[in-house]
């Protein structure tokens, strides 16, 4: 399928975008949207693709589709803890009420004691933080599938703009943490690590982080 919008408002509360590109895993898809769905002032953009592009570039394109006060990137192997959102909104309420920040979601199945440090691997932010970036493309397009995370989450530490919700949770249905199979959809995001990796080094070598400048590498492997 192509892009798919679902939505319920909830009067006087802050709207939540969803970002959910999805690789030929539609099982896993409808449980994520099942989860999603039930919730109020959370509007989910989905989209389901059969051959594998960057999933940067797709989270990017999702995100200029909405027009909710906060928008965040999610995975077809997640579903919200209870009070996910609600979470997600208060520590805005608490630390951001002005909308010009960001929110780290914790992997509850990971576990605090393997959580070396809060990290950005999913992340809810206000939507004005896109007009910081050319064309809203948050994440560096230099990257396929690994570390863009990483590195739009130093953006947002450097600028004093990020809060790890430990409250805030998700469940992981993940080869990584023993609780899904390696499929092919894994196997194809697996491929991408190396060179993602590569490029990672190459920035951080250069200095350079996305946001505070523009500079790129190019794709060094994107398959």
């Amino acid at each position: 399928m192509g892009l798919q919008f679902w939505g319920f408002p909830a009067v006087g509360s802050l709207i939540i975008d969803v970002l959910l590109p999805s690789l030929n895993r539609p099982l896993e898809l409808k449980r994520s949207l099942g989860y999603l769905l039930q919730e109020k002032g959370v509007f989910v953009f989905a989209q389901e693709e059969t051959e594998p592009r960057s999933l940067w570039e797709l989270y990017s394109q999702l995100a200029v589709r909405g027009s909710g006060d906060i928008v965040g990137w999610w995975a077809d192997h997640l579903v919200p803890d209870i009070g996910c959102f609600d979470q997600i909104r208060g520590l805005f309420a608490e630390h951001f009420p002005d909308g010009n920040g960001a929110v780290g979601l914790h992997i509850v199945n990971k576990g605090r004691a393997k959580m070396p440090y809060p990290n950005s691997a999913f992340v809810f932010f206000g939507r004005k933080i896109l007009d910081e970036f050319p064309d809203g493309q948050f994440i560096c397009p230099d990257y396929w599938h690994y570390f863009g995370d990483t590195e739009f989450g130093n953006y947002l530490k450097d600028t004093g703009r990020f809060v790890y919700g430990w409250d805030a949770g998700v469940y992981s249905y993940h080869p990584q943490y023993g609780t899904a199979d390696k499929d092919s959809t894994y196997q194809v995001s697996s491929n991408c690590f190396r060179g993602d990796e590569k490029t990672w080094l190459v920035r951080q070598g250069q200095g350079w982080l996305w946001g505070r400048d523009f500079n790129r590498v190019g794709v060094i492997h994107a398959n």
